[in-house]
């Protein structure tokens, strides 16, 4: 309910960039965090950037695809989400194992962090 409300007021091109910083931030805080409510407060900004990014990131896939292709290239973003769900903490165990705790995090962060960087060139070029 509330996702629809400010997808429609904002629209998913000034959504999508906001929500990815959001996730790249509250990842990147979380090695950090030392007490309870901090911790709540940096999941809770994890919680709103996925919530946000993922409908918004599946509507304006379906947007940007032709008609004909919509369902193909839904499956293919489908496919490299699951990708990165089979590989990310495999990454994040050899972070772990090789540098140390922290570095999961900051590196998941920082990819977010490009990803927030190519949210901003590709849907302004759109």
């Amino acid at each position: 309910m509330l996702i629809a409300r400010v997808v429609k007021r904002v629209g998913e091109r000034k959504i999508i960039p906001i929500a990815i910083a959001a996730i790249a931030l509250s990842i990147g805080l979380l090695p950090f965090v030392w007490s309870v409510p901090t911790l709540l407060v940096a999941l809770g900004l994890l919680a709103m950037g996925m919530g946000f990014n993922n409908p918004s990131l599946s509507s304006m896939v379906s947007k940007l695809s032709h008609e004909d292709d919509q369902g193909g290239t839904l499956g293919l973003a489908s496919s490299l989400a699951s990708l990165g769900r089979v590989v990310g903490p495999a990454w994040g165990g050899y972070m772990y194992d090789a540098f140390g705790m922290t570095t999961p995090y900051l590196s998941a962060a920082g990819l977010m962090f490009v990803a927030f960087l190519m949210s901003l060139v590709g849907l302004r070029s759109r």
